[in-house]
């Protein structure tokens, strides 16, 4: 059997331009959120009043030199730290396509690491950063 392995990007708009952004990320991890609302009886017996389930995406990337020359994760990296700081404007939608759907997301605030990996550096000793942010479903 043979599979194709489905391109991962985020596409839409930032300030009512349009933009397409592969994501060459190190690694994807998937999690579920349950939304809901729980009521409790005089008892203790617990029901939901709404239940729903939301996707949360943490993407990381790993040892990107922002000051070397252009690379895909880092010319990725740069183009999503633009988008992640404009994403508060009104005229800006974001869908994220993974596993062959497309969802709509939002950056979760104050989810932007960069880290410094002080024990790698290049040999002009440019150092290396671990970037991560999480992405979650509307």
């Amino acid at each position: 059997m043979t599979y194709t392995i489905q391109p991962i990007y985020l596409s839409g708009s930032l300030h009512g331009y349009g933009f397409y952004q592969d994501l060459k990320a190190t690694s994807i991890t998937t999690t579920m959120n349950n939304v809901s609302e729980v009521l409790q009886a005089v008892d203790g017996t617990n029901s939901y009043l709404h239940r729903s389930y939301k996707r949360v995406w943490n993407v990381t990337f790993n040892m990107i030199i922002y000051s070397g020359s252009a690379s895909y994760p880092l010319a990725t990296v740069v183009n999503l730290r633009d988008i992640y700081q404009g994403f508060s404007s009104v005229l800006t939608n974001v869908v994220f396509c993974f596993e062959s759907h497309k969802y709509p997301v939002f950056f979760e605030p104050g989810s932007w690491q960069a880290e410094l990996a002080s024990t790698s550096v290049t040999m002009t000793n440019k150092p290396y950063y671990n970037v991560s942010f999480r992405l979650v479903e509307i």
